[in-house]
């Protein structure tokens, strides 16, 4: 319950930060100048903003899902905790290099590491991993890896079209920077939503495990129970 919580957290004070780095983002993009190149350069970084800030809310989503499974991963196999706290870790730092505009300068790596988890992702679905206390046994999809990984193929979508000069073509468009602007906010609420909801689905999971485990070791013990009894 507690790892929840502290996704949640982690979550609505992230999303109050992109918002609140929004808008002073358009106040400064309204606030400068006049010709026409500067007017194209506005609209251009106001868009590039937007996409960094939904590369920043996807990032922390899937950092928040990640977080919320972690302690879950630790009580099954140490190292796969491990690798999702890292992971975690990592996005986090992905969405303030977005929020801060340095995104671009580890977008590259970011896009690779990226398309190697959602990789590994797949391959745990359909083949399962080569290693672990279940190797080579498919795991289920769940809402909460689902969601996650919907997140990061989104991310690596964003950071393509960030890879994109954004001072040409329809990013300098004055019709699709004011688009991108309506539909930044909304996004962040919706991309939040989802992740609350694949991080409640987790607290609910680890109760049923918790309840197997619980049926498991009754059940064991009451045979044990008989057999001591059936002996005497």
């Amino acid at each position: 319950m507690v790892e929840q919580l502290a996704a949640i957290v982690l979550v609505l004070t992230g999303a109050f930060f992109l918002v609140a780095s929004w808008l002073a983002s358009r106040k400064a993009a309204g606030s400068r100048g006049g010709s026409v190149h500067g007017e194209v350069a506005v609209h251009a970084g106001s868009t590039t903003f937007a996409l960094n800030l939904a590369a920043a809310t996807l990032a922390l989503g899937s950092a928040a899902i990640h977080a919320a499974v972690t302690p879950q991963h630790l009580r099954e196999y140490a190292p796969y905790g491990l690798a999702f706290a890292a992971l975690a870790v990592a996005q986090v730092a992905v969405a303030m290099a977005a929020i801060s505009g340095q995104l671009h300068r580890v977008q590259w790596p970011v896009l690779i590491v990226t398309l190697a988890v959602i990789g590994v992702w797949c391959v745990s679905r359909t083949l399962g991993l080569p290693f672990g206390p279940e190797a080579w046994h498919a795991e289920p999809i769940g809402l909460a890896d689902s969601v996650a990984t919907l997140f990061e193929v989104a991310l690596v979508a964003v950071l393509l079209l960030l890879i994109r000069s954004p001072s040409r073509g329809w990013f300098a468009e004055r019709r699709w920077n004011e688009r991108m602007s309506l539909a930044v906010i909304p996004l962040v609420g919706v991309l939040g939503l989802l992740a609350l909801v694949a991080m409640a689905s987790v607290g609910e999971q680890s109760k049923h495990h918790a309840y197997s485990a619980g049926l498991d070791t009754s059940h064991a013990t009451s045979h044990r129970v008989d057999g001591t009894s059936s002996r005497a």
